[in-house]
Parts: structure tokens; C-alpha cells; sequence
């Protein structure tokens, strides 16, 4: 029997800067609950040809899990990973999380001042001179497109009848957060009383991803998150046999050594000044506009019209 058919998973597609890293840590810390280790492993996109074992492999082996937990902010980017999620476990229930575009881009765009654009780099992007480089870039228009999410999510739902989607706003979440939890759990079946939730979620309090303030420390910090990340995908191919996985270990310490490549040019280069003046709400108001075609209000309207989708809102 596979192991799709034997293990429910739960998969956060949803947005950066919305409660993932809560999200995470209370399933670290749950006993019902297998997380991936590290976060982020990226199988459904870039992975996805190492194959189911390769995937599942990386999950906490704990005594009796009844759930698996992945997060993986970029799957809502595009719709093939959210297909091969589906293909893969039917029953699979996925979780999006938004929030408010003004306090999504400022609260992003602060944590990569003090990370120094690590993130741009671990993604493939050269680090943003300007403001307006910063709002044009790729990374940051994928991150606004929220009716290109929904409409991923919805066709999602209408083609596999038993996937599960729930989608919430973090600020509702914030204020909420045994009743969310409480909620999610209901959804896919796992019945916990909520003084056992709150027991379970303990010190993880909801709130913005914050880093400390010594600003050099902290480049270093997100820089080694992402490396060290990246280490334990290679000591997990380093394990198997084989050319090709000789060849994947190779891939994966090239695309290292390209985007610490980009980072130290970037880095060394004098010139290059991060933009570091935030936004107001009237400029990420249009932009988001320009974007999706519509405001945010009018996309809050639109979830109450989804159908086989739960909100909660």
C-alpha cells in the first residue's frame, strides 16, 4: 500500500508573513503530527522527479502519527505542483493563508532589509535596488497575485471532489487561534477538545516572524537557515546509491555555489544599497489592483462565493 493511501497529509501553500512558521512549530511539537524536516523541501515543484520514497522520507518518524505535516509557501505559484499534490493524496487538505497586501508587503519587505535579501538569492533572484524593483520584481508580484491563487484553488476543488481546501485571513487567525486550529482539525477529521489544543499550542503564539537586532548576526542567521536547509537534502542523497543520485548531489551543490555566487557579487558590490523607506497602503493598494484586476475587498467578497472551499474569515 502506498504511503498516500496510508498517512492524511496537510500541505500550507498559502503566503509568507501569515503564520507558517507557527503552524510548523505546533506540529513539531504535537505527537499526532510528522513534519518534514527541514521545511520547505520543494517536492511538488522542483523535486518532483526523485519520486514518492525520496519525498516521504523526509518526514519526523514519531510513534503514531495520524498526520503529515509539509509547508511550502511556492506551490501556490503554479498549478502543475498543486495537481501533483492531488495526484498524489486525494484527500490531501490544503491550507492558504492571506492577509491584508499593505501588511503583507511591509512586513516582507522589513524581514528581507534585515536578512539582507538572502531569500531573493535562496529563490533564484538577484537582491532589488529600489523600491520599485522591489514591488516589479517576479518574487513580489507572485507573492500579490492572490485571484491567481484562488483560481488555482478552485479548479483544484472542482477537479478532485475529495481534496480538502481551507483558506484563511492570518489577522482573523491571530485573534482566533484555538479556534482555527480547532477548525483545521475538525476539517480533516482529527477530533481534539480545545483545552487539549491549547495545551498542544502552548508557547507558539501567533505573531510576526521576528528577528533579532543585531543586523549582521541576523544576515548570517537566514543565510545558514537556507544552507543548512540545503545541507540536509544533500546528506539525504548522499545516503542513496547509485549515478543518479551522484548527479542530484552534484545539481544541488552547483545551484549553491550559483546563488552564493550572486549573493557575494551583490554583496562585495559597494554600490548596492537595499531599499529600506516602506510602503503606504495607497501604493500597495494599486499595485495589487494592477495585479489582480480588482481591490482586496472585492477578492475578500469572492471567497464567500467559492464553492467546496471552507473560509475561514
Amino acid at each position: 500500500m502506498s504511503e498516500s493511501v496510508t498517512k492524511k497529509y496537510l500541505i500550507y501553500v498559502g503566503l509568507p508573513k501569515c503564520g507558517s512558521t507557527w503552524l510548523y512549530s505546533i506540529g513539531k511539537k504535537c505527537p499526532l503530527i510528522a513534519t518534514t524536516i527541514p521545511r520547505d523541501i520543494h517536492f511538488f515543484d522542483f523535486n518532483f522527479k526523485r519520486g514518492y520514497n525520496w519525498y516521504t522520507n523526509f518526514f519526523e518518524k514519531k510513534k503514531k502519527p495520524r498526520l503529515r505535516l509539509e509547508v511550502c509557501h511556492d506551490y501556490i505559484y503554479k498549478r502543475e505542483p498543486m495537481y501533483r499534490i492531488f495526484d498524489f493524496a486525494k484527500d490531501c487538505t490544503v491550507l492558504y493563508n492571506f492577509r491584508d497586501p499593505w501588511l503583507l508587503i511591509n512586513s516582507f519587505f522589513s524581514e528581507m532589509n534585515v536578512c539582507n535579501y538572502e531569500y531573493f538569492v535562496e529563490h533564484g533572484f538577484r537582491k532589488p535596488r529600489s523600491k520599485s524593483e522591489f514591488l516589479e520584481s517576479e518574487l513580489t508580484m507572485s507573492l500579490l497575485n492572490y485571484s491567481s491563487h484562488l483560481n488555482i484553488l478552485m479548479k483544484i476543488s472542482a477537479t478532485y471532489k475529495s481534496a480538502k481546501i481551507i483558506i484563511a485571513d492570518s489577522e482573523i487567525i491571530k485573534n482566533r487561534q484555538i479556534d482555527y486550529i480547532y477548525f483545521v482539525c475538525s476539517e480533516i477529521g482529527m477530533n481534539m477538545s480545545k483545552p487539549k489544543l491549547k495545551k498542544i499550542i502552548g508557547q507558539y503564539s501567533l505573531r510576526p516572524a521576528s528577528l533579532a537586532t543585531n543586523k549582521k548576526n541576523n544576515i548570517y542567521r537566514y543565510a545558514y537557515k537556507f544552507t543548512l536547509a540545503r545541507l540536509a537534502l544533500l546528506a539525504r542523497l548522499s545516503r542513496s546509491s547509485g549515478v543518479k543520485s551522484i548527479m542530484s548531489l552534484v545539481s544541488l551543490k552547483e545551484q549553491l555555489e550559483n546563488r552564493k555566487s550572486i549573493s557575494s557579487d551583490q554583496n562585495h558590490n559597494s554600490s548596492y544599497k537595499p531599499p529600506t523607506e516602506h510602503f503606504s497602503r495607497e501604493e500597495i493598494n494599486d499595485h495589487f489592483i494592477r495585479i489582480n484586476n480588482l481591490t482586496y475587498p472585492q477578492f475578500r467578497d469572492m471567497l464567500h462565493d467559492s464553492t467546496h472551499i471552507k473560509i475561514f474569515i
